[in-house]
């Protein structure tokens, strides 16, 4: 956890690249409020301060055809698990931030999103990876409904 002064500090830091130097470690403080990249880790006092760089999000049009296919794609996730979450709060400019923090997706992709820096392209590497690992979950999904049964998962 990192301290920090200023308007963009937040209790909260998560990142998962600390024990590889030479990846960036690019967070998300608090629910998605600022992006940033960790410039030079100050260790110095009992608690962990950071110089930071934050990073703003280009502007760029969000396809309405990548939003819709990724919100139906991580519904259809979440039917699978038995889940179920309000995305009405969720802001267009964060949206795909929403739909992968909310799912116990692969921490290397995660990683990766935080580094793009357009909720369009974004948008689009969520919609795909939702696509890539749903036929396997749609697979388990099915192999437990079968193991109610008679155990047969053909």
């Amino acid at each position: 956890m990192l301290a920090s002064r200023g308007p963009a500090s937040r209790p909260a830091l998560r990142s998962s690249r600390w024990a590889r130097p030479s990846a960036p470690a690019v967070s998300s403080c608090g629910r998605g409020r600022k992006r940033f990249e960790v410039l030079e880790l100050n260790q110095e006092r009992t608690f962990l301060r950071a110089e930071v760089l934050l990073i703003p999000d280009e502007p760029g049009p969000l396809s309405l055809e990548d939003k819709t296919r990724a919100i139906e794609l991580h519904h259809e996730i979440l039917t699978l698990a038995g889940a179920v979450q309000d995305l009405s709060a969720a802001d267009d400019a964060t949206l795909s931030f929403h739909l992968a923090g909310s799912l116990p997706l692969d921490l290397d992709f995660k990683q990766k999103l935080l580094g793009m820096r357009s909720e369009g392209e974004r948008m689009q590497a969520v919609a795909a990876y939702l696509e890539k690992i749903l036929p396997n979950l749609r697979r388990a999904a099915l192999a437990r409904e079968k193991a109610g049964g008679n155990g047969h998962v053909h």
